[in-house]
């Protein structure tokens, strides 16, 4: 298979060809996910766990409809989606993978709409016994609508932003799209919480602006890799939540 930079061999699970960028991408040059794409992600596209759990308990913490286990619950179901084998992304090698995708991180041509819909309904009326899962499941609504801001201008199915690497993970890399990601994080809690909790409403001024730029700004990491410890660590204590 060609991945317009060189070829990839599916049933090794490499690249049968040089890695362009050197030694920037590791010192195995013909690796891809640690040879393990079964169980690795690639840089399909997504924001990392600063994001999708952190910033996102942040928030919901911040939001006077919901309580600290509420927002926990939210913030795991946002990282839940990269984790769980029949929601995280990856390079799009079959129906699946690509369906996942599509369907949870943002990464389809045409547009968004059909696609939140679907999340919304799930996390307002899919399970209307269990508030858990419904939270659950905001949180992976919520990880589509920040991945919309990060994926922009990624539509392929197969590749997402393979040829990209990391940079659009990272807030760092353009800090307006980052702000307008976290203001439509929060308007989806806010409406979560008008529909779900008798119209209750949050209130932006209890958000930290500062925290929230400060935390944008840190870095995540070079362009080559994910996020680390260390800079997750610093991201955390920015925003002075707690550990997951």
């Amino acid at each position: 298979m060609y991945y317009r930079a060189r070829w990839y061999d599916p049933q090794l699970g490499r690249f049968a060809s040089e890695d362009p960028i050197g030694l920037a991408g590791g010192i195995n040059q013909f690796a891809y996910v640690a040879n393990n794409p079964q169980n690795s992600i690639d840089p399909s596209g997504l924001y990392e766990i600063d994001v999708h759990y952190y910033l996102t308990y942040y928030l919901a913490s911040r939001n006077k409809c919901f309580t600290d286990g509420e927002a926990r619950k939210i913030a795991d179901g946002d990282q839940w989606t990269d984790e769980d084998e029949n929601h995280r992304p990856g390079p799009g090698t079959n129906d699946k993978q690509m369906r996942q995708n599509a369907d949870y991180h943002a990464i389809h041509e045409g547009p968004h709409e059909p696609y939140l819909e679907k999340l919304w309904i799930d996390a307002t009326r899919g399970h209307m016994n269990n508030p858990d899962l419904n939270l659950r499941n905001l949180g992976v609504y919520l990880h589509y609508r920040q991945d919309m801001f990060s994926h922009a201008a990624y539509t392929n199915e197969i590749y997402g932003h393979l040829f990209g690497a990391h940079k659009v993970d990272k807030t760092a890399t353009d800090e307006e799209k980052a702000l307008d990601m976290v203001k439509a994080t929060w308007d989806a809690l806010q409406a979560f919480a008008k529909e779900k909790k008798c119209g209750c409403q949050g209130d932006w001024s209890d958000v930290s602006l500062k925290k929230v730029m400060d935390f944008i700004k840190a870095s995540g990491g070079p362009w080559s890799r994910e996020i680390n410890d260390p800079e997750i660590e610093n991201k955390r204590r920015i925003l002075d939540v707690p550990r997951r």
